[in-house]
């Protein structure tokens, strides 16, 4: 099948028969509802894979099914698909564009880890979960819209993606997991929403380009090394009431740190400056 707008060859892929290694371009059959172990042995050696164009109807994509397809540079998740499984699109190390439908409600581990070329995501308003390392080292992701409505971000899940820039997380996620944003070094601006509880272990540990961040009101807890080496941060401000405890070590190494606001009589465990920041 040729397209009319490219003049190139789009081939169909019905799970008959493989994919030709030299095909840039794949469309999948109406009939296809799941794109499993069984794809994997047909695609693996399509490294001038460019294109994918998946089929409404599609309900589920396994583990590793275009890992390492070092060609590929757009796909469109279709409204079908409620899950992307682990390392689904791991190593695809051109893909520039990812379209999420809703419908979407998961996108598993190391989804899209090192896929560098990639700069801007937004989420459907469906998606629940994001799990650990999914988006781990996309070194040129920019730009990340998050929904009302996501209720978990994994551990590690956008660490060392370097070029994120700023982050706005909504009310209904409950809490910032290990690792999270750690090593986003050009990380500026970050919204917290009334609604997150905790702040984990190295959550935003070496984002070396934060200046200021103001906590919500419905913080509980800080977990240790979760601004460390943040070293332009100046300014943390902490509610009137809600806080109960901020671990050793949670600002060590904030070299720039001028105030930190806190209502000391609502701690769990009343802490001396000394001890959360160590210069």
């Amino acid at each position: 099948m040729k397209d009319n707008d490219t003049n190139e060859v789009m081939f169909e892929y019905t799970g008959k028969t493989p994919i030709p290694k030299n095909v840039t371009r794949v469309r999948f059959h109406s009939s296809i509802f799941e794109v499993g172990i069984n794809i994997i042995f047909h695609i693996a050696e399509c490294t001038q894979l460019k294109e994918v164009v998946f089929n409404e109807g599609l309900k589920r994509m396994g583990s590793n099914t275009f890992e390492g397809c070092s060609s590929l540079e757009r796909i469109t998740i279709p409204s079908t698909l409620k899950e992307i499984d682990m390392y689904a699109f791991k190593d695809c190390n051109n893909l520039r564009e990812v379209v999420f439908n809703e419908g979407l409600q998961k996108i598993g581990s190391a989804a899209f880890m090192k896929c560098r070329l990639l700069e801007s995501i937004t989420f459907p308003s469906t998606l629940v979960e994001i799990v650990d390392g999914a988006f781990k080292e996309c070194k040129n992701l920019r730009k990340v819209l998050f929904n009302e409505g996501l209720q978990k971000i994994g551990r590690s899940a956008f660490m060392r993606c370097y070029s994120l820039q700023n982050v706005t997380l909504p009310s209904t996620l409950t809490e910032i997991d290990r690792g999270t944003f750690h090593l986003c070094s050009n990380l500026k601006d970050v919204i917290l929403k009334d609604g997150l509880q905790k702040i984990g272990v190295n959550a935003f540990r070496g984002c070396s380009s934060l200046r200021s961040i103001t906590l919500p009101s419905t913080l509980i807890s800080i977990d240790q090394f979760a601004f460390t080496e943040c070293t332009s941060l100046r300014k943390v401000e902490l509610p009137e009431e809600g806080v109960q405890e901020i671990s050793a070590n949670s600002f060590n190494g904030c070299l720039a740190l001028e105030r930190l606001a806190f209502p000391v009589y609502h701690f769990v465990y009343k802490l001396s400056l000394r001890l959360a920041i160590q210069k």
